[in-house]
């Protein structure tokens, strides 16, 4: 393991003792719900404000030096443990999505000369595979005449492709368009405060918990 989890903890260290006792509330509980605002409600007494000035109370504490510093230094260890303990790279992460954007309806089935198809998983490789996220096999029978064929009818279906694209496009930097609105999207995140960045620290730190993104402790 390198020395940027070292780094990182001894940085929290030095900086966790300089937060006042509901900062470090309003830290612990954004580590847990990865949402500024649901972080400040938890954290201090909002009985009487407006959904907008609690909005900008938990924007502004998110963006305050002590905890952004002790934020930073959390997503850097938790981001290496779950690089160590469950291979997440960004490089693997953006192969995933690669995989679900490149995919293609030829590689599963075979066309008949009649314009027809068949599903034909029997040469499906790993990375093909990635790309599915469904499959159906239903199994019946059919009389013809006095005999009864048996069927097997496979369905599949592949993952969305133009969401893994729009999402490789952004990290890439390929929309102008999404890039011109960055500054707005700040603005926007006094609103709604989770950010890509605030949700992929949240993930790191789920992971390196060994807690389900998607459950509860």
């Amino acid at each position: 393991m390198s020395s940027a989890p070292l780094k990182a903890q001894r940085m929290a260290e030095r900086t966790e003792a300089k937060l006042t006792a509901k900062q470090e509330a309003f830290y612990r509980e954004y580590l847990e719900t990865g949402n500024a605002t649901e972080a400040y409600r938890r954290s201090y007494n909002t009985a009487g404000m407006k959904s907008e000035t609690v909005n900008r109370c938990a924007f502004d504490l998110l963006n305050h030096h002590k905890i952004s510093a002790r934020l930073a230094a959390n997503s850097a260890k938790m981001l290496q443990i779950a690089e160590d303990r469950y291979q997440v790279t960004q490089e693997r992460v953006l192969r995933e999505l690669a995989l679900l954007g490149f995919s293609n309806m030829m590689d599963y089935v075979t066309p008949q000369q009649d314009g027809t198809a068949y599903v034909d998983l029997s040469k499906l490789t790993r990375d093909q595979a990635a790309a599915i996220s469904e499959v159906t096999v239903e199994s019946y029978t059919e009389k013809d005449g006095e005999s009864v064929i048996p069927v097997k009818r496979v369905k599949f279906k592949l993952s969305d492709k133009r969401s893994a694209l729009v999402d490789l496009g952004k990290h890439l930097g390929t929309f102008a368009a999404d890039n011109d609105q960055r500054g707005k999207a700040a603005g926007e995140a006094m609103g709604k405060v989770m950010g890509g960045t605030e949700f992929a620290r949240w993930l790191a730190f789920k992971l390196a918990s060994g807690a389900q993104p998607g459950g509860t402790e």
